[in-house]
């Protein structure tokens, strides 16, 4: 990249090379507080498929660097080839406009999804593709955009997120793997298992939910991972927890701990019932050694 010269009130400079646009802001450095000034900051890989060149212009606008991110767009206007870019541009992310040329909807975000391997995909959807993109969403993409109803901030924002939510989410698959491996059939007991299953370590930050913690908490199970337990966890006693504030409708769960090592380090394995005892899943974990 070449190297762009210290300004005081020139715009930030678009460096065009082919399909490849990388984002400098000549500010940067001199705006930087002292000690800053020779941090690299980070590049994120931003793969655009979309065929309208006036939606990608605005989003290369959009892309303006920040004091610790920076940003290279490389850009498509069909399917095949943003896919033929993945393995050697590395995103992390892509953005996918569902109205390509070649192929239209749901149709699109399948074959990018199989195509994109583990690079979470964000949906830019037009007024009317709303319910499509929503659809997209529940089969794996990480978030949609509305074409024309977002900014600059909420763009990153939802780029930054989306990257976040997929390495929790390839974090805690490479944790059940590895606990499915030590502990012959958790994976099919735990995932199938009707009562909550929250993994927590020492600070009470979780490492796994099932789906059926998910619901009881009425939480995606890739926002519960990464996040904080609310409440003191008392290993290997049941109680009350309230996770439902409202006075005129609170809502409880019985909860009880179990302590296991996950990966050479302590962790709380806790289940999560309605009103109902947990006795049951309690005697399934002490058999399969926690």
């Amino acid at each position: 990249m070449p190297t762009v010269s210290t300004g005081t009130s020139a715009p930030p400079q678009l460096l065009q090379f082919g399909h490849t646009l990388i984002v400098n802001d000549r500010r940067r450095d001199e705006s930087a507080p002292a000690g800053r000034g020779t941090m690299a900051a980070q590049t994120l890989r931003i793969l655009v498929i979309e065929d309208n060149p006036g939606d990608v212009r605005l989003l290369e606008e959009m892309l303006v660097p920040t004091s610790d991110v920076q940003y290279e767009v490389q850009s498509f206007g069909n399917l095949s080839d943003g896919l033929a870019a993945v393995s050697d541009f590395d995103p992390a992310v892509i953005l996918l406009d569902l109205g390509l040329g070649e192929t239209q909807g749901l149709d699109t975000f399948t074959a990018a999804q199989e195509g994109a391997g583990d690079v979470p995909i964000v949906i830019l959807s037009g007024l009317g593709d709303e319910m499509v993109a929503t659809a997209a969403v529940g089969q794996g993409a990480q978030d949609y955009l509305v074409k024309g109803e977002f900014e600059e901030q909420r763009l990153r924002r939802t780029i930054r997120y989306s990257i976040e939510r997929q390495r929790r989410a390839a974090t805690a698959e490479e944790r059940i793997r590895t606990l499915a491996a030590e502990e012959p059939g958790f994976a099919d007991i735990v995932m199938n298992q009707p009562d909550g299953v929250i993994v927590a370590d020492s600070t009470r930050k979780v490492l796994f939910a099932n789906p059926a913690a998910a619901e009881l908490f009425t939480i995606p199970v890739d926002d519960l991972v990464g996040g904080e337990l609310e409440f003191n966890v008392r290993p290997g006693a049941s109680q009350m927890v309230q996770i439902r504030e409202d006075p005129r409708n609170p809502k409880y769960l019985e909860a009880h701990s179990a302590q296991a090592v996950w990966s050479g380090s302590d962790v709380h394995v806790l289940t999560f019932r309605e009103g109902e005892h947990v006795g049951f899943f309690r005697r399934i974990l002490r058999n399969i050694g926690f």
